[in-house]
């Protein structure tokens, strides 16, 4: 199962998506699916630790996981709004699609 895992201290930013879907493992639309969400989230990341609106990044990422971490410039609060909204979205699409496979918490 992929758990997503989202939280918020101040202006700490952590994100964790661990796990593989397991729908079936020869030829996993939904572990994919995540796999594309998780690459988007480290692209929209790295773009903005470019444009210096976040510091401190670190990733974490491998074979069923992906972590990252980041303090959050206060005048980037609404453009991050904005881009995590729509990752949490198609995510949350796919977990209410496949709770079996895919929890957001």
């Amino acid at each position: 199962m992929t758990k997503v895992q989202y939280t918020r201290r101040g202006e700490i930013v952590r994100i964790s998506i661990v796990g593989h879907a397991l729908f079936n493992p020869d030829n996993d639309p939904v572990c994919a699916a995540m796999s594309a969400f998780a690459y988007q989230l480290l692209s929209c990341v790295a773009e903005l630790e470019e444009e210096k609106l976040i510091y401190d990044v670190s990733y974490d990422v491998n074979d069923g996981f992906v972590i990252v971490q980041f303090d959050l410039v206060p005048e980037a609060e609404e453009r991050w709004k904005i881009t995590w909204s729509v990752i949490r979205h198609g995510i949350r699409n796919i977990a209410e699609a496949y709770p079996e496979n895919v929890t957001v918490d």
